[in-house]
């Protein structure tokens, strides 16, 4: 059996950007990854392109790449439901010019779907930590980036197979201009969940609940709750080792209580030991910065935790 050097190339490339990954080495991850991806772009055997995206979409991300980091994550989709396709007919997906449209047939179907539900969560969700991450701050900025995101998911929509991702541009022109309500946003993610269960349903309450904590009308109680189930469905779904996960929704939570704390410092009791527990915090294991921040805001506000969070508040690894 003769393989493509080549393509073997891409193959090891992409277990190099997990080693960097797993060794707390981004910048060398992201460097592999983009190697990697150099390659595929060279000899088409994209086998490999769902493990180096999920390395350089949320880098795109952090850049403002907000079209490619989509268009990444549309492609990676696609790959990523061709090549299961392709394994359960029995296929060998490392000897040919792998064409994932081919087993994907025709729009609209389901393979369809399950490949921009994927995008998805691969691009959507690390895009609205970050412009969230943004509006903390610099709101102006995360309204003119928020209406770009928009105008990209609008264009999206035209050849879409999921129609949501209108809503999907709605969201992020409301949210980002303040114009919705804690309590507008709360119920249309309630919305999606009773529509049954699948991972655009699943971004589009993401997206809701994040965007009602960042209301101007939000109260730091009700802020906590929707905080606390968005970090646990992330942290239970994407994994503490993921990148969106470490380098994008970690650094929104902890600026998102810090910058709060140090506006609203009147409402936390023992605001020093608050100040120094937040910072601390960012010290701590990918696994358990979250459950340390709600912890010491819980404390801090004099709001209990609903009893269902406690066990994953204990979650160590």
């Amino acid at each position: 059996m003769q393989h493509n050097p080549i393509a073997l190339e891409s193959g090891l490339v992409a277990q190099l950007a997990r080693y960097g990954e797993a060794v707390n080495k981004d910048a060398q991850a992201i460097k592999w990854a983009i190697r990697g991806i150099d390659i595929i772009r060279e000899t088409k055997q994209n086998f490999t392109l769902p493990v180096l995206a999920e390395k350089i979409v949320p880098q795109m991300v952090l850049e403002g790449r907000y079209a490619e980091a989509l268009d990444l994550a549309l492609e990676t989709g696609t790959v990523l439901i061709g090549i299961n396709k392709h394994r359960q007919d029995g296929g060998e997906t490392l000897n040919f010019d792998f064409n994932p449209e081919t087993f994907l047939g025709e729009k609209p179907n389901k393979l369809w779907q399950q490949a921009e539900q994927h995008a998805a969560v691969m691009a959507l969700i690390p895009i609205a930590f970050h412009l969230s991450t943004v509006l903390v701050n610099q709101p102006t900025v995360a309204y003119e980036q928020g209406t770009a995101v928009a105008a990209i998911c609008r264009q999206i929509g035209v050849t879409s197979v999921e129609q949501d991702w209108t809503t999907v541009a709605r969201l992020f022109e409301n949210i980002y201009s303040n114009k919705a309500s804690f309590s507008d946003l709360v119920n249309l993610g309630n919305t999606f969940v009773s529509k049954g269960e699948n991972a655009f349903l699943d971004v589009l309450w993401t997206i809701s609940y994040l965007g009602a904590s960042l209301q101007s009308d939000v109260k730091l109680e009700n802020a906590l709750i929707v905080l606390l189930y968005i970090m646990r469905r992330m942290h239970l779904s994407l994994k503490p080792s993921s990148p969106t996960y470490q380098r994008i929704a970690l650094p929104f939570l902890s600026t998102y209580w810090i910058t709060k704390f140090e506006k609203m410092r009147f409402r936390f009791r023992s605001p020093q030991m608050i100040e120094e527990k937040l910072t601390e915090a960012n010290t701590f294991f990918a696994d358990q910065q979250a459950q340390a921040i709600f912890k010491t805001v819980s404390f801090g506000l004099g709001v209990a935790i609903p009893s269902e969070f406690s066990s994953w508040l204990q979650i160590s690894h």
